[in-house]
């Protein structure tokens, strides 16, 4: 019996008896799994930057003091985009392997959400053991990235489950630019005040 035998995970996590077909054809699934992967990163950048520079702007400002300057800050955040879209990436995969070949959105929004709690905490917890970060921080960065995550299995899930993946892929770039215009939109006014 391997490692991601589907009977040995069916009662942690719930695996349907596909993921052997599926998860021993994970590779010649590739174009769905990038497309679906893709998909993923776009929407975790959307609900990151929402999550963070809208709806937490205020938290950022008042902790200042603990983050980079802005400048540098900008240089890096390319950086942070990279690593996203390895996490993405695995997240997709995972849940291919995992949940089947066509997950239920729902069923992706709660195993990014699931696994987004499980990795930031974590990797909260071990920031604020090494650096100095406001004790808040416990929870803001927690939350934002159970949220980016949960989403991106949202989207993975949504590409995965049907035709026309590519398509989806189009849907989910154009209704996050959209969500991008709203949101520096609402930074800025949000701002002003």
């Amino acid at each position: 019996m391997s490692v991601l035998d589907a009977r040995s995970l069916s009662p942690v996590f719930g695996v349907n008896s596909r993921v052997r077909d599926y998860g021993a054809d994970v590779s010649g699934k590739r174009k769905a799994l990038a497309a679906a992967a893709i998909g993923a990163w776009w929407s975790y950048v959307v609900l990151d930057f929402l999550t963070h520079a809208v709806l937490l702007a205020g938290w950022w400002r008042a902790t200042e003091v603990f983050w980079l300057p802005p400048a540098e800050l900008a240089r890096r955040i390319p950086v942070a985009y990279g690593v996203f879209a390895i996490y993405c990436a695995s997240l997709t995969v995972l849940l291919a392997a995992l949940r089947s070949q066509q997950p239920l959105v729902s069923t992706g929004l709660w195993f990014g959400a699931l696994v987004g709690l499980v990795f930031s905490l974590t990797g909260a917890l071990g920031m604020y053991c090494l650096v100095r970060v406001p004790l808040s921080f416990m929870l803001v960065g927690p939350l934002g990235t159970t949220v980016a995550s949960g989403g991106a299995g949202a989207a993975a899930a949504w590409v995965l489950s049907g035709g026309r993946r590519w398509r989806r892929v189009g849907v989910l770039f154009a209704a996050g630019l959209a969500l991008l215009v709203v949101g520096v939109v609402a930074q800025n006014v949000l701002h002003a005040w």
